[in-house]
């Protein structure tokens, strides 16, 4: 229990900057592009299927503005999300993955 208190004041910490923080940037709007799908006979519109398409200059340029949004925004977490993957990697298991020399196997 006393191992996960400095995660949870990091959670709450984030939090509270999280809150006080106020951003004069706007988010991306993706542009509807209606597209109608039909399925087992049923017509079904998805307004974001461009979004599937990858590598397309439409859906780059969208994905540069939502990043740069994030930037713009969460700027000031960006202490709080280093110790917190900090504090991961210290917790994370480090176990081998291979079997220890002198196993045998049965094959």
């Amino acid at each position: 229990m006393s191992r996960r208190l400095p995660a949870i004041a990091l959670v709450f910490a984030g939090g509270f900057l999280l809150m006080g923080s106020s951003h004069t940037a706007t988010p991306p709007v993706a542009p509807r592009k209606d597209r109608t799908q039909v399925f087992h006979g049923q017509s079904f519109l998805d307004p974001y299927y461009w979004l599937r398409e990858k590598g397309t200059p439409d859906v780059e340029k969208y994905l540069e503005a939502e990043s740069a949004y994030l930037e713009a925004t969460a700027s000031d977490l960006k202490p709080f999300s280093e110790a917190l993957y900090k504090e991961m990697l210290g917790r994370s298991c480090t176990r081998p993955t291979t079997p220890a020399s002198g196993s045998t196997s049965s094959s």
